[in-house]
């Protein structure tokens, strides 16, 4: 499935306005901003999911929004507690970075935050296309290179893993895949959805649009999906 930017900055709006309307978060997320996203990469570099910030008055938290179908819902999961701020993690990855390496080495000219073994995240620090180093967010710990495993072997806690090509379920990514594409039908079903503002969280707006999220007649009758709230550390 091949979908359009302008396409995906619509699913992003209306799944977070779809989550509004539900009213469990009460007038929290009215008028929240939906900031620019961060993305989030599998270890052998396909972009999994983007993790996007939400400010408003009260408000400081992040929403996971796929991209890769294999992902299995549209909304994966929200935090509406913990602040995500892409510049400042960069800026102590670097600084825990500078801590390893030896005098005289390269340094970091990019970074991106990588789903080393999901839902766990870590900052890879690049020079080039050379890795320097691939540390897990928040502890700033150093994660081993990747290894051989076992047929049916688990992969341990803290290793690298590609969520695509080592997942330890492979058999579930098929019927993933499948929900992702019947959900993102529902939504390009919804009437008017190009007119919703794709940078804040509105009760009004979204009450114009079909029923997204309320079993309605329009749009399919589509459902809210959620993973349910993330965490700081991914």
């Amino acid at each position: 499935m091949v979908i359009t930017d302008d396409e995906h900055r619509i699913r992003v709006a209306l799944e977070l306005n779809a989550l509004h309307a539900t009213g469990a978060f009460g007038d929290l997320l009215e008028g929240a901003q939906i900031g620019s996203e961060t993305p989030i990469y599998d270890l052998h570099g396909t972009k999994l999911y983007e993790r996007i910030p939400l400010t408003g008055e009260s408000l400081a938290g992040y929403a996971d929004v796929a991209v890769d179908p294999a992902m299995g819902a549209v909304l994966l999961a929200f935090d509406l507690e913990h602040k995500w701020d892409e510049a400042s993690l960069v800026k102590q990855a670097r600084r825990a970075l500078s801590r390893h390496l030896a005098p005289g080495s390269r340094d970091p000219d990019h970074a991106r935050f990588i789903a080393f073994s999901y839902p766990k995240l870590a900052v890879q620090l690049l020079a080039g296309d050379e890795e320097l180093a691939l540390l897990e967010l928040g502890s700033w710990r150093t994660v081993p290179p990747e290894r051989e495993r076992a047929p049916n072997e688990m992969p341990s806690f803290f290793e690298r893993w590609s969520y695509l090509d080592n997942h330890p379920y492979p058999e579930q990514l098929s019927v993933k895949r499948q929900t992702f594409e019947a959900r993102v039908r529902e939504i390009e079903a919804i009437p008017g959805r190009h007119r919703l503002a794709l940078d804040r969280i509105t009760r009004a707006e979204f009450a114009n649009l079909a029923n997204l999220g309320r079993g309605g007649d329009e749009g399919g009758g589509g459902s809210v999906r959620s993973g349910g709230r993330g965490t700081g550390d991914g």
